[in-house]
């Protein structure tokens, strides 16, 4: 009769030992996903809903197929994509159902300054809009000191539809001769003269100004220089956008322009130089808020230029800023929204894979134990052991550690607990009699799942019979196992040598991923 021992089972035992670290990420995967559903169906999540709804939506049509996830990979893509760039949009809602500080308010008035540079508005524009709208008390006086600049933005304006502004041999001109000067601070007075800043009009502070003009003429004419120049250098670079864009070239970072007129906000602290207009900058307020518009734009362009990844931690460090402390459920918008900007940038499948396996922890469940009351099945536990064993060719025992995936026959039953008419998991107890262990299949595969040809090995080298005692934790995949095996004599794997290592025998404890092959039986609790 043949040698059942001697058979060759290398094909058969690396195909298995392939299926099962395969299985083992696809079971990591599941649970992943089940848990990102959990926490979005959860009360402390309704601001993450808030930023992402078409992923909660697409997560709620899948429901109680999450388990086939992999047929929906495409849909759950596209709404991360769409939520990503959608992101800005969605943001304000959450500050604003937060709002406890001022930092809250100037989160929202950085997004629609943000928004308006998005939408094309001009910067000179824009500045207009911050010095009239409501503000924040805090930054009354700051709003007080960006009128002067909305007022000069105003006074250099062309009225050449190609150029926003006045040219520089203008500009030259205007503020370098006198008679000129003169004149242009006579057409602000009849312009803006009843304007108010600090609660005086702004005429009465000309009429100071022209008292001492000698005195304070390098300041004033350096001031609407300095304005001047950013506002005209702005323009440039919008025009030059522009140009991009009309030749067909992809119009890169949106941060040069969000920088510039940053920068131009900041110079509102030139206005408290003049020492005539009785404006005195906040300096906590001012730079809180310019700090919240420096994340703003950061966000920003990232988003624009599908930086997600980036988006995602200038988003957290927004919120933080925004509502003086990191949001409770920050380290969940880290992981998921790690996974999310992975698989929006991924180009195929294999990346789309790779994604999710890089944040799945394993936190999941393999359930069918847990949730009957009996169950036999052929149960493979792929995971790590260690405990003591004994070496006939050197009749000594010493600790051993390793992979350890034992195949065998599993008789379990789930431990639950009723609850006002629902049952409450409580894990599951099995009895597992191992007859094979593919520990060294499995160790090569997670480092190498390409290569073909593997050396010979019989069913003598993976035979370990062995009984376990094994614990299934409530809500997840994962198993603690206690108990003592026989063999295998096979201890690594190389693309060229089985390395074997004759009888032994072993006392192991391991914490494994519980993966039933076949089900035998199961009884319904």
């Amino acid at each position: 009769r043949p040698d059942v021992a001697g058979l060759n089972v290398t094909t058969v035992a690396d195909g298995l030992a392939k299926f099962l670290v395969e299985r083992t990420k696809q079971e990591l995967s599941i649970t992943f996903f089940e848990k990102f559903k959990t926490f979005l169906d959860s009360p402390e999540a309704e601001d993450f809903r808030t930023l992402f709804p078409s992923t909660k939506k697409v997560l709620d049509a899948v429901d109680r197929e999450i388990y086939q996830y992999a047929n929906y990979l495409n849909l759950l893509r596209e709404a991360f994509d769409k939520d990503l760039r959608a992101l800005m949009n969605n943001l304000p809602p959450v500050i604003d159902r937060r709002m406890t500080s001022p930092a809250a308010e100037y989160a929202l008035l950085s997004l629609d300054v943000i928004s308006k540079l998005k939408a094309g508005i001009h910067p000179a524009e824009i500045l207009d809009h911050l010095s009239t709208r409501q503000v924040p008390d805090d930054l009354q006086a700051f709003q007080e000191a960006l009128k002067v600049f909305a007022i000069v933005s105003s006074s250099i304006r062309s009225g050449n539809p190609d150029r926003y502004f006045v040219s520089t041999d203008s500009l030259v001109l205007l503020l370098y001769e006198n008679n000129t000067f003169r004149i242009y601070l006579g057409l602000i007075y009849a312009q803006h003269g009843d304007v108010e800043i600090n609660k005086k009009k702004l005429k009465v502070y000309l009429d100071e100004v022209a008292a001492a003009y000698a005195k304070n003429e390098e300041a004033i004419r350096n001031l609407i220089q300095e304005i001047a120049f950013k506002l005209r250098a702005i323009d440039q670079a919008l025009r030059e956008a522009k140009q991009i864009k009309k030749s067909g070239e992809k119009v890169g970072s949106y941060i040069d322009l969000f920088t510039s007129t940053i920068q131009l906000l900041e110079a509102a602290n030139k206005v408290n130089d003049l020492k005539l207009l009785g404006i005195t900058v906040g300096e906590t307020s001012k730079g809180k808020f310019i700090a919240i518009l420096n994340h703003a734009a950061e966000l920003a362009a990232d988003l624009n230029e599908r930086k997600f990844n980036a988006a995602i931690v200038d988003l957290s460090a927004l919120l933080t800023e925004a509502l003086g402390s990191a949001p409770t459920w920050n380290d969940e918008l880290i992981r998921y929204g790690t996974l999310m900007a992975n698989e929006a940038q991924a180009q195929n499948t294999n990346e789309v894979q790779a994604a999710i396996e890089a944040v799945a922890l394993p936190v999941g469940s393999a359930s069918i134990k847990r949730k009957s009351a009996r169950n036999i099945s052929l149960n493979a536990y792929v995971g790590l052991a260690g405990g003591y064993e004994y070496n006939s060719s050197t009749d000594e025992w010493k600790g051993t550690f390793g992979i350890n995936t034992p195949v065998g026959i599993a008789f379990s039953r789930g431990h639950y607990k009723e609850q006002k008419a629902f049952f409450k998991e409580r894990g599951s107890y099995t009895l597992f009699v191992s007859l094979v262990d593919f520990g060294a299949f499995s160790t090569y595969r997670f480092n190498d799942s390409q290569t073909e040809e593997l050396p010979d090995v019989t069913l003598a080298n993976i035979f370990a019979p062995g009984l376990y005692y094994v614990y299934g934790f409530p809500k997840t995949p994962v198993s603690l196992g206690v108990g003592g095996q026989l063999g295998p004599q096979l201890r690594e794997l190389t693309t060229t040598a089985a390395t074997n290592n004759g009888f032994n025998g072993s006392l192991r404890i391991f914490l494994a991923m519980d993966i039933p092959l076949i089900n035998f039986f199961t009884k319904s609790r």
